[in-house]
């Protein structure tokens, strides 16, 4: 078997090749676009899943600013009563006897 190198496997994929002698000719296309085309796949798939999380994470920001309720009216918390009248112990001790 022959082990082909990197120029040979080029020659077979001539689109896979990188030109840096036109760099530059088309300067229709914005820096973003290229920059996006030349990272690797898992890297645009992290700096899309990064954008969507931005913006789902700003999204519930204004989402919450909007739903706020009044600050200068503080919520009130309920009262919890652990506190047995004394009639209520009475009656569980005289059950617990029968």
């Amino acid at each position: 078997k022959s082990i082909k190198g990197n120029r040979e496997l080029l020659d077979v994929l001539p689109s896979k090749r990188r030109h840096e002698d036109d760099s530059d000719l088309s300067g229709e296309s914005s820096g973003d676009d290229q920059d996006e085309l030349d990272l690797p796949t898992h890297k645009r798939h992290k700096k899309m899943e990064k954008q969507a999380y931005h913006q789902w994470k700003s999204s519930v920001l204004s989402s919450n600013k909007q739903t706020k309720p009044d600050p200068t009216k503080p919520r009130k918390q309920a009262q919890l009563n652990f506190k047995k009248k004394p009639s209520e112990i009475a009656l569980e001790v005289s059950s617990v006897a029968n």
